[in-house]
């Protein structure tokens, strides 16, 4: 395939973006991926496009080099994007770039001109609650599922409490349908699929929530339904808000749930390989996280004993 076939940069971006998108189908990528890669490079064609117009010459993927790509960092940064963000958009633009130069007949290199322009992403620390808010929240729920005879109410508490047991990602369990949970033995069977669809299976202990979770099966709102948790996502964040609010205990979000989780197993020295499956974790680098906050409150704690 020429690397030029048309005249115009866009035009030759677009006939790469079509070949680029088909290729990463083939691949393990989500439809939620491949829009993403869909719209960063129609942000990248348009700002070739500007480049041409207003430069008032001619533009090929040669002229591409990294004083190109600063300037298409500056124009995001005008367009008020995090770096997160931004630092999205180059990895996307890279990937097409090594695409381009594996699949042009020519052989030209265009990545390697690009490779090392980097933006600098400052991390913010995970949140995670505490166990003593963890315990307040968790017997609150229970008690609203015990007193209550609402369905919404019941539904609503239950999802916070599998969120606290299971460490799922919020999506990843309004996703959840009843037959992705089966009963084996004393534990909950949960059948997940996570990020890039990829399935993986998490456990709950019977006991943990069987009291709930007939409570919930009990109501005809639950079972004319095929999901779970037949809730929306904002719902149940302002519903985790007002929980929050009432036990006067910040609000850190759906996912500190997951933390929380991650960070125990991590105290009960769980090996990083079993947290990083049941997390989801593409790699067990990003587990490793865990150990480490974990890792410096145990510390705390042996100073707290040190006694001369």
């Amino acid at each position: 395939m020429k690397l030029h076939k048309y005249k115009e940069i866009e035009q030759n971006i677009e006939y790469w973006q079509k070949l680029f998108i088909e290729n990463k189908k083939t691949q393990t990528n989500s439809k939620h991926t491949i829009n993403t890669y869909n719209r960063i490079l129609e942000e990248f064609k348009e700002f070739c496009y500007l480049e041409r117009v207003n430069e008032n010459e001619e533009l090929n993927f040669l002229d591409m080099n990294k004083y190109f790509i600063n300037n298409f960092i500056h124009y995001l940064k005008g367009k008020k994007l995090s770096d997160k963000t931004i630092s999205l958009y180059l990895t996307t633009i890279k990937l097409f770039f090594k695409f381009i130069s594996e699949e042009n007949d020519e052989a030209e290199d265009i990545l390697t001109p690009i490779e090392k322009v980097f933006i600098k992403v400052s991390q913010k620390e995970a949140q995670s609650y505490t166990d003593e808010e963890i315990i307040k929240i968790d017997n609150y729920l229970r008690e609203i599922i015990n007193k209550s005879k609402s369905y919404k109410k019941v539904r609503n508490a239950l999802a916070v409490l599998f969120l606290i047991y299971t460490g799922l990602r919020a999506k990843e369990l309004l996703a959840l349908k009843k037959n992705d949970i089966q009963i084996e033995d004393d534990v909950f069977v949960i059948k997940v699929l996570g990020k890039g669809d990829k399935e993986r299976i998490v456990y709950i202990e019977i006991q943990t929530i069987i009291d709930e979770w007939e409570k919930l099966e009990s109501f005809e709102e639950y079972k004319n339904n095929d999901f779970i948790f037949n809730i929306k996502y904002t719902t149940l964040y302002e519903y985790n808000q007002r929980i929050c609010k009432k036990l006067n205990i910040q609000n850190k979000g759906l996912h500190a749930y997951r933390h929380h989780l991650a960070i125990k197993a991590v105290e009960n020295d769980t090996n990083l390989q079993t947290i990083s499956e049941w997390l989801g974790h593409s790699n067990i680098m990003i587990t490793s996280k865990y150990y480490a906050k974990a890792n410096e409150k145990a510390k705390k704690g042996m100073a707290r004993k040190i006694k001369i």
